[in-house]
């Protein structure tokens, strides 16, 4: 049975089918009725979806119709009086460049009537009535501008076969803008700026402005130079700049000399402390394994020699890098490992690396050698240093015997 023969059905007919309850058959009917009640309801969604598509189906054609009978670009010739948005463009001396002009100021957009057939000329004028009532406005009056018309993007329009049809045609436009372009000639001329446009409109007549004007004009500065006052001022000035600039550059030629000073004294001191460095021990020799914590290579390990002292680990650590060119060693609970200790009280060890003022001495004898103690006592001549560590290979020496014993020497 569907919904409908159950909710038609007598109770006793419904009692026939099977041994139902009172309260079975309440509750049957209740969901035989919710069902029938949800089936309606998605009936009367689907009518109103129908005819609001209808609806929408109806309107875009109505929208279409009314379009294709609507005047477009390729009637826009007919006669008329289209509307113009005319905009007020004014060359910025400071900027070097046409700014438009806001409401505050004259400018703003202005939205007028213009025959289909007018030229430059006239919408040059139109412009004019507009933004120059009476002949002036808040930058002057408008017999010390030139003026030329602008398009929409602000580029000056061409005077030849112009009309306002034909511009409308050309660029498709639905929305008419144009700009009148204006620009002082008086403050041209007092900056005896000779780059003025040539195809401006004065008094809607096409000429061609020559600003010519002698002027001595400094070629640094770009300024008049009336007086001998001006002068001797420009001329202190010029003095000023160039003893800065020598200050500038000698003090970058110190700078430089000095990073060069102490880029070849820190090679210096890396050579000598690979020179200095004994080599590693053999297999079956006893060694001492002494690893350091470098300060910009991180952990460094290497192998020494029982009989070797610190400062072979202070050769060798140092002997990586050119930087830091002073530090120090601590670790294995001393504060300092001194050059002198035996490099087995760093066996199996991580010692760390300190950059200091200076390298720290051999405190038995006083001696400084380049990479221990303060470098500046090296250059004592009353100082001995045995060759500053020096190998064989530094020296040369010849194979051949003299011939010739001079006095003082010894005969075998």
């Amino acid at each position: 049975m569907d919904y409908l023969a159950v909710n038609g059905a007598s109770d006793e007919q419904l009692t026939e089918l099977g041994p139902l309850r009172r309260g079975d058959l309440l509750s049957l009917r209740s969901f035989v009725n919710e069902k029938l009640r949800g089936e309606s309801r998605d009936e009367k969604k689907r009518k109103l979806l129908d005819l609001l598509q209808k609806k929408v189906k109806s309107k875009k054609k109505k929208v279409e119709e009314k379009a294709s009978t609507e005047p477009g670009p390729s009637n826009q010739i007919k006669d008329g009086y289209p509307k113009v948005q005319f905009g007020w463009l004014h060359y910025d001396l400071q900027q070097k460049r046409y700014v438009g002009v806001r409401l505050g100021k004259g400018g703003g957009t202005r939205t007028v009537s213009a025959k289909r057939s007018s030229d430059v000329h006239d919408l040059i004028a139109l412009g004019k009535s507009i933004f120059f009532p009476g002949g002036t406005s808040f930058f002057g009056r408008i017999e010390d501008m030139i003026s030329t018309l602008g398009n929409f993007k602000g580029d000056q329009i061409s005077f030849a076969d112009f009309t306002l049809a034909r511009y409308i045609t050309s660029n498709a436009l639905t929305t008419v803008r144009l700009y009148l372009m204006t620009r002082s000639v008086e403050k041209d001329s007092e900056e005896c700026d000779t780059e003025l446009p040539e195809v401006f409109e004065v008094d809607r007549k096409p000429t061609k402005v020559n600003a010519k004007k002698e002027c001595h004009v400094d070629a640094n500065h770009g300024v008049l130079m009336d007086t001998s006052a001006e002068r001797e001022t420009i001329k202190g000035q010029q003095d000023m700049e160039y003893k800065e600039s020598l200050a500038a550059d000698q003090a970058k030629e110190k700078q430089k000399l000095k990073i060069e000073e102490a880029t070849k004294r820190q090679l210096q001191l890396q050579t000598a402390r690979k020179r200095r460095l004994p080599p590693e021990p053999a297999v079956n020799e006893p060694n001492a394994v002494v690893s350091v914590r470098h300060v910009t290579l991180g952990i460094q390990r290497r192998a020494f020699q029982a009989t070797d002292e610190m400062s072979a680990v202070y050769d060798w650590i140092g002997s990586l890098s050119t930087k830091p060119e002073s530090f120090s060693l601590s670790g294995c609970g001393l504060p300092e490992l001194l050059p002198s200790l035996s490099v087995m009280v760093a066996d199996k060890c991580i010692l760390n690396m300190q950059e200091t003022q200076g390298m720290p001495p051999y405190p038995e004898d006083g001696l400084n050698f380049l990479g221990f103690g303060n470098a500046q006592d090296l250059s004592n001549p009353d100082i001995t240093v045995p060759d500053l560590w020096c190998t064989m290979d530094d020296f040369s020496f010849d194979d051949m015997l003299p011939t010739t014993f001079m006095e003082g020497d010894f005969h075998t």
